[in-house]
């Protein structure tokens, strides 16, 4: 049997070429989701390799197996669960940008169709995981394949250079940490955490960013919008206990505009004891000396991709263990809240707030704001049994629409969900009517997602069909705020950026109101698009997994796309449409948007104080 060479990405692909010198036709295929270590990857090797395409494929297994991972997922919690730290860690936390084995186990279930099918390996196999190239190695053999697995030298090198990196990010934690004390000693005032006599009162957990409060202090939360002014109305005093996002080493400023705001911040550094920051700290090694139980997910032994996932991002583990010690420290002060309003997107940093709201305030309600959409593999987004059975959900949870409502409830039932006001999207419900000279508008709007990568992916795609269509007309470039323009184009490639794209910083809504089509991948804003009526094209990743939160609903003017020929079939299609039928789209659209959001008036509102007024 011919040998199937196994290797890590590398830059060095001369050499694996020289591995194949007299063969016309060489199948290989890519295992990960990092698309600009797979690109450079594809174009060195050159014609001769033919990269086996498993986009369709992933995206079917991701939706076959869900269930059998949660239902393991919950298996693992139930065994490990009685540890509170269980809770703070990568595992439990299963946020698929650090917590991998789901789609690792996807990529399995790849490679073994393509035996099926063809009864052999591909050539040549680049794999992303050291631990996962090792599962796959392992099978092979079992399976009587010759393996030959390059790279193996550089294993001991990475570990060691990982265990560095470890080393590096704890002592980045601690230097914030000493940032963060020195900062708010400096900028500490006397003052009243109660500011009002009000009756009574609500903590709210939200992400604060440097823009979000001014020099002077006004505070602006762009994750909340209304919800202050409406519980201001309704004489219910706010305590915000914010979590920092993008700040940098700004702690400095960011207190002092804190400490000037007529908002109250819950500042932790004024709470937590010198106690509290050693036990987080101390974390790693507590994680390093407790072993996981765990049974087989799907026949296969992940035990060493659970040793390979625990330390991924230890660092918010610490952070949540700071979180659940600063709710106890409330719990000792004379602070006694109604209410605590979380921003639930089920991280380790919402179960760490919860066990400790639990712990602090054990009669008090936790409502979990859920003002987004659920996408189909954002599993950690989604409450599951296990943590039911720990208590570590809120009490309720509050969804934008009939739509999110359901889809919450997706893995459990035994847990409140309530429709709420879509706060952050009440531009759906103010669109501005169209007259039929709007429908000769020819902006093509592409709306990146978070991960660069996957933008420049998206962005690969759509220049090869493009030019098949010869279309001239302005194509507007929304970049995702992760990253700045200037970083995407020279990803990208400056020379390989089109004449006719336009970096756009606007407004969406003022965007959708020029545009007649949409291409994006990975976000959201394809559901505004299309209660907007503007049809909308989404690019299927080519080796990743797939989050298009329409998918299924057989929405007449949303297309998936795998490849290049079906997204130039698309753009044709799309951009010679009738007016007639660019209205019905609008009305179609009307339908959608009142399926996923709900209108903000007195009536929605209610459910954020509903527990309060019980």
């Amino acid at each position: 049997m011919k040998e199937v060479i196994l290797a890590l990405p590398t830059k060095n692909i001369s050499k694996i070429k020289k591995l194949f010198p007299n063969e016309l036709t060489i199948s290989w295929l890519y295992i990960g989701d990092d698309f600009l270590k797979l690109h450079p990857i594809e174009e060195k090797l050159g014609e001769n390799f033919k990269r086996i395409d498993i986009s369709r494929l992933i995206d079917d297994i991701s939706t076959d197996i869900r269930y059998d991972f949660i239902k393991w997922m919950d298996d693992v919690n139930t065994r490990n669960g009685y540890n509170i730290e269980w809770w703070f860690g990568t595992i439990s936390g299963r946020d698929m940008d650090t917590f991998h084995i789901f789609q690792y186990i996807c990529y399995i279930k790849v490679i073994e169709h393509i035996y099926q099918k063809h009864k052999r390996l591909p050539d040549l196999i680049f794999v992303e995981s050291i631990e996962l190239a090792n599962i796959i190695e392992e099978w092979a053999l079992k399976k009587g394949c010759s393996i030959k697995h390059l790279n193996s030298f550089v294993l001991f090198y990475r570990k060691v250079f990982t265990c560095g990196l470890y080393v590096l990010q704890w002592c980045k934690f601690l230097f914030v940490i000493c940032i963060r004390l020195i900062a708010a000693y400096v900028s500490h005032t006397k003052h009243n955490l109660i500011k009002t006599t009000n009756h009574h009162y609500a903590i709210i957990d939200t992400f604060i960013h440097f823009k979000d409060i001014s020099e002077s202090g006004v505070f602006d939360d762009r994750y909340y919008p209304h919800l202050y002014e409406f519980m201001a109305k309704k004489e219910i005093s706010v305590l915000v206990h914010p979590v920092m996002y993008g700040i940098g080493y700004r702690y400095m400023s960011i207190y002092k505009r804190m400490r000037k705001s007529k908002t109250v911040f819950l500042i932790r550094e004024d709470f937590l004891h010198i106690s509290d920051y050693l036990n987080a700290l101390l974390y790693p090694i507590r994680l390093l000396c407790t072993p996981i139980k765990h049974g087989n997910l799907l026949d296969i032994n992940v035990a060493s991709l659970l040793k390979e996932t625990k330390f991924n991002s230890f660092l918010f583990s610490m952070e949540a263990i700071l979180i659940y010690r600063l709710f106890i420290r409330l719990g000792k002060t004379k602070i006694k809240p109604d209410i605590v309003i979380n921003w639930y997107e089920n991280q380790v940093i919402d179960k760490a707030l919860i066990s400790g709201v639990r712990k602090a305030f054990p009669t008090v309600q936790i409502l979990g704001v859920q003002m987004f959409i659920h996408t189909p593999n954002t599993l950690n987004t989604y409450p599951i049994q296990s943590e039911v059975d720990y208590n570590i959900t809120p009490d309720t949870i509050i969804g934008i629409g009939e739509f999110n409502h359901k889809k919450a409830l997706t893995f459990t039932k035994n847990i409140k969900c309530q429709i709420g006001a879509a706060l952050r999207y009440a531009n759906v419900f103010c669109q501005k009517e169209e007259n039929n000279n709007a429908f000769d508008k020819q902006h093509v709007l592409i709306i990146l997602p978070y991960d660069l990568g996957t933008s420049v992916e998206l962005l690969e795609k759509f220049c090869k069909a493009i030019k098949s269509i010869a279309y001239n007309n302005p194509i507007l470039i929304k970049c995702h705020q992760c990253y700045t323009p200037k970083h995407l184009i020279d990803t990208f490639g400056k020379r390989k950026w089109l004449k006719n794209f336009t970096i756009y910083t606007g407004k969406l809504e003022d965007a959708f109101q020029q545009t007649i089509l949409v291409v994006s991948a990975n976000t959201s804003a394809i559901v505004e698009a299309i209660t907007y009526g503007i049809p909308v094209i989404y690019s299927m990743r080519q080796t990743g997994l797939n989050n298009n939160m329409l998918s299924g609903l057989n929405i007449e003017f949303m297309d998936e796309i795998f490849t290049e020929t079906e997204l130039t079939a698309s753009l044709i299609k799309y951009l010679n449409i009738s007016i007639e039928k660019r209205q019905k789209f609008k009305l179609i659209g009307t339908k959608i948007r009142d399926m996923f959001f709900t209108p903000i008036n007195d009536k929605t509102m209610t459910s954020f104080i509903s527990l309060i007024l019980q």
